[in-house]
């Protein structure tokens, strides 16, 4: 028997392999079977944000305990929008009340605009490339680089990949196309190393007998005989959730090889492209862009640039007596220039990372449970330690007094330091509480007060 039907057979008589395979949501054990990791129940596309941003409008300024509840179970009903729309920086706030950021504001700018559906399509997915969604620092760029990774693996040629996603999504008959494609079985399988190793390895007679299986089942929409008919007759996945998804991998290529070409800097020429591809006028959105030039230039090199996060500075704006001494007072907010909390732009103070690293002496704050290991920095020859704001920057607007304290700033070793940006949920739980018990007095005297699990939502900790 074809040893791809087999593997299929297997996964769908196993009720755990059945499930893994066919689950909307990492919470539910291991998703495996789709692109991005958003896509579920209640974000089957881009285009659903704007619906999630209209309902969570609803309670903005409204203080939480005021959000209307489900009759039968209380539960909050706005309850599932929240981290979403803060994950997507489209609103700001503390526990108990959210505002719009100005991203937020730009964001209800288009859906209440004239804009077609296709051309808010291309310009939700501009706004929302710096998403931190699903606990992920930069989240479209790093899928699409793991996508890339994984292309490579298999050794196929990423410009026939995006070929042929292109013509897939723009294709007049999707479902059967997409079912007849490699990219579903790529899709299916996304997580499963060993199956499409297997797949791409087999004859040509081997992939089309396993795809007519495919084919036959789902047509007659017979979950029984295969997880794949299961999973798209469930409810749980609708199988222009794929299309999306490749729009989404094909603009972010054009993205990033657009930012590679001019040196990290954007010309939009990805715009034209879509509005060509789907018969747009692209000098309407192209003056929309022209006019939040400024904002909508920081989204893309906060969300896909290709330079480094923690290669770059980090501006540290404080008072410098406070922060010299080591004083734990409260500090007047300032503006930051980022397009969070920026109304208009405004002059940064000077940069004091170098007293900071002073302070601490420059060590890690973790050197005694990590046994840091350090290199000399090439200017003065000090240890290479980096300068962590606990309470991170982008939840600066949630607080009455200014983050840009010493109490808030942690010296840290460039693993340390990474390892509380993109480290599992579970494994950098106990470092945070280590910093929280450090700190948690201090910041309170800078009227910066924060539970510990408020913290920890900031780090999109489960």
């Amino acid at each position: 028997m074809n040893e791809l039907i087999q593997y299929c057979n297997k996964i769908t008589n196993d009720e755990l392999l059945n499930k893994r395979y066919t689950s909307s949501s990492e919470k539910e054990g291991f998703y495996i079977g789709k692109f991005y990791s958003f896509i579920n129940t209640n974000y089957r596309n881009l285009m659903s944000f704007g619906k999630a941003f209209r309902e969570f409008e609803s309670v903005e300024g409204i203080d939480r305990l005021k959000w209307p509840k489900k009759e039968k179970s209380n539960q909050e009903i706005h309850k599932q929008y929240k981290n979403p729309m803060v994950w997507t920086r489209l609103f700001e706030g503390n526990q108990n009340t959210f505002k719009k950021t100005l991203k937020g504001d730009l964001f209800k700018q288009v859906w209440d605009s004239n804009f077609s559906n296709d051309e808010k399509w291309i310009l939700a997915l501009l706004l929302l490339l710096d998403s931190n969604l699903q606990n992920k620092y930069q989240y479209f760029k790093s899928f699409y680089e793991e996508f890339l990774n994984l292309v490579s693996w298999l050794n196929l040629d990423r410009e026939i990949i995006f070929i042929e996603i292109r013509e897939l999504f723009m294709s007049s008959n999707f479902e059967k196309d997409i079912l007849a494609s490699d990219l579903f079985i790529l899709n299916t399988f996304y997580k499963d190393k060993d199956f499409l190793k297997i797949f791409f390895n087999s004859t040509s007679a081997e992939k089309e007998e396993f795809k007519n299986h495919i084919f036959k089942n789902f047509s007659k929409k017979d979950s029984k005989q295969c997880f794949i008919s299961n999973k798209f007759f469930s409810t749980k996945f609708h199988i222009n959730s794929i299309k999306d998804e490749l729009k989404i991998l094909y603009y972010s290529n054009l993205i990033s090889l657009e930012l590679l070409k001019n040196n990290e800097d954007i010309k939009f020429d990805f715009i034209s492209e879509y509005c060509r591809n789907f018969n747009l006028n692209d000098l309407k959105m192209l003056n929309f862009i022209k006019e939040n030039l400024f904002t909508i230039k920081t989204i893309l090199k906060n969300g896909f640039s290709n330079s480094s996060k923690f290669e770059k500075e980090e501006e540290a704006i404080c008072d410098l007596k406070s922060l010299v001494l080591g004083d734990d007072e409260p500090q007047e907010k300032e503006v930051f220039a980022t397009y969070i909390n920026l109304r208009s732009p405004s002059k940064r103070f000077e940069k004091l990372k170098p007293f900071v690293r002073k302070l601490n002496n420059y060590k890690c704050f973790f050197e005694n449970i990590n046994k840091c290991w350090y290199f000399p920095e090439k200017k003065e020859g000090n240890n290479y330690v980096e300068i962590h704001h606990l309470i991170p920057r982008e939840f600066s607007g949630n607080f009455g007094y200014s983050i840009e304290v010493a109490a808030n700033y942690v010296s840290l070793c460039p693993n340390c330091h990474r390892m509380l940006h993109i480290g599992k949920s579970d494994f950098k739980k106990e470092y945070i509480k280590l910093l929280y018990l450090d700190r948690k007095n201090r910041l309170k005297k800078c009227k910066l007060d924060i539970s510990l699990t408020e913290l920890e939502d900031l780090y999109f900790i489960n």
